[in-house]
């Protein structure tokens, strides 16, 4: 599955962007690899290509765009952007994925997303974990070089314009990551949702932490991943919301607790991490609608010690057994005969769990619009007595001269305010007590789609489960289309 992943920089030195993806460094501490008489040590291999810049004058040619404009003077400036997009170490021996392939893909994103911007795409065969994922650093100059056509992601007109600096809003973020499916999908590599909330949400911090911790027991697990498996335990364990408390509590010493319908986790150190913190999977509408269902059969023969321990072999058969059985019940139940009945169950599983995801990103619009027409009406209100004055004076150039700033942030509120009250289907620029109401309306709202998004995903998730476990029954020649009583 590729990901992708932004860093902004406000760091003044260009060179050392080329440096890091040239040379050797150590991912933990960021400094460079020396060797023994102190040198810099390349890379063994990769790939680095400009767009609308030299690689080797990436520097200069970037500082020479910042005086032309006038931009990135101080030190509070982001001078940078990085985007790294990381392919699944699989798309290797599953898919022939290559660096130059890769590398292919990254001028394709680099030319549709940041078009008009001194740009470096450069190619490493493996990342910080040693896993084999091939990835692409995509690292771009924050100022526009040259004026690009509109493209349907960019939200202004400046977005396109020379001079104008690149703004990594979620809108845009989530485009590149829907661009990077696409291309997945096309190429034929693997590849998740990008969209969707994450199922385990693991920080760039935890991620870290795990990695160290793995360099001295292979086994190891962050506070975070320890109680993320302790909760899969406890729901594989239960069948309803009161035993999985029970469950939680005494087996585990972990206190489910519930604050504005949202389910936290209370660990032996009185620390309470919430469930959106661990990811989708672990919130209260996504567990309740997990209890008690058919887990995965497992495959035997992944398994080693399958192979040397009879007693340990025997028990997986015995649960496969338990779960086919249980498989064949839900199925029956569900009035699910044949194997395109379950793939259509999941097609449609799936579809309604798009359109609930579809309707929560619409409630995600309207209250991110609702936070903008705040702000233009608050800054209405901040200017609006010298704006009055400014036009009591018949619009006086004199008057406009001498309080330039406050008549232009007007002008530009009120502009702003006026769409997007349109926008949101008000006929004129409501106040702020009527946009507070909106805005809790819409946030109730939000907050149910939700919690129907999280149900209608473990239902998909259900139907994933049933699919998959299909996939692994034994046909012995049994023609696929007929129901499963013609088959037992």
């Amino acid at each position: 599955m590729a990901t992708v992943k932004h860093i902004s920089s406000r760091n003044a030195d260009y060179g050392q962007i080329l440096d890091y993806l040239m040379f050797r460094f150590d991912e933990r501490t960021g400094k460079p690899i020396l060797g023994s008489e102190g040198e810099m040590l390349l890379r063994e291999d990769y790939i680095v290509e400009g767009q609308l810049a030299e690689p080797s004058l990436f520097g200069i040619e970037c500082m020479e765009t910042n005086r032309r404009f006038g931009k990135n003077r101080t030190r509070e400036e982001v001078k940078s952007h990085h985007y790294i997009v990381s392919f699944d170490p699989r798309d290797v021996p599953d898919h022939g994925l290559t660096m130059e392939k890769a590398q292919t893909i990254g001028r394709e994103l680099t030319a549709k997303y940041f078009p008009g911007h001194q740009a470096l795409i450069c190619t490493h065969p493996d990342g910080n974990n040693k896993s084999g994922n091939i990835h692409v650093h995509i690292v771009i100059n924050s100022v526009r070089k040259e004026e690009a056509e509109k493209q349907d992601f960019m939200e202004r007109e400046s977005d396109r314009l020379a001079g104008y600096k690149h703004r990594a809003t979620k809108n845009f973020v989530n485009a590149i990551k829907k661009g990077v499916m696409e291309i997945c999908e096309r190429e034929g590599l693997y590849q998740v949702d990008l969209l969707n909330p994450a199922k385990e949400k693991i920080t760039e911090k935890e991620y870290r932490a795990k990695l160290r911790g793995e360099k001295a027991d292979p086994g190891f697990k962050t506070e975070l991943g320890s109680l993320r498996s302790t909760i899969k335990k406890a729901m594989a364990e239960s069948e309803n919301e009161t035993m999985f408390r029970k469950v939680l509590m005494e087996k585990y010493g972990i206190v489910l607790t519930e604050s504005r319908g949202r389910w936290g986790y209370k660990t032996n150190g009185n620390r309470t991490v919430r469930g959106r913190r661990l990811g989708a999977n672990y919130e209260k509408e996504y567990v309740l609608a997990m209890l008690g269902t058919i887990g995965r059969i497992t495959d035997i023969s992944s398994i080693e010690k399958a192979g040397t321990n009879v007693g340990y072999r025997r028990a997986i058969v015995i649960s496969n057994l338990k779960k086919s059985a249980d498989t064949l019940l839900f199925m029956r139940d569900r009035g699910l005969e044949t194997e395109e009945d379950v793939r259509q169950a999941l097609k449609n599983a799936t579809e309604a769990m798009m359109e609930a995801q579809a309707r929560v990103k619409e409630l995600d619009a309207e209250m991110k619009a609702i936070r903008s027409l705040q702000k233009a009406v608050k800054q209405m209100k901040q200017y609006r007595d010298v704006y009055q004055a400014y036009r009591r004076s018949g619009r006086s150039e004199k008057f406009k001269e001498e309080h330039y700033a406050e008549v232009a942030v007007y002008e530009k509120s009120e502009a702003e305010a006026k769409k997007l009250a349109g926008e949101l289907g008000f006929d004129k620029v409501p106040t702020g007590q009527v946009l507070k109401a909106r805005q809790k309306e819409a946030g109730e709202g939000r907050s149910e789609a939700y919690g129907q998004y999280l149900k209608l995903k473990a239902e998909r998730d259900k139907m994933a489960v049933i699919k998959s476990n299909l996939d692994k029954f034994s046909w012995r020649g049994v023609d696929r289309t007929d129901s499963f009583e013609e088959r037992l």
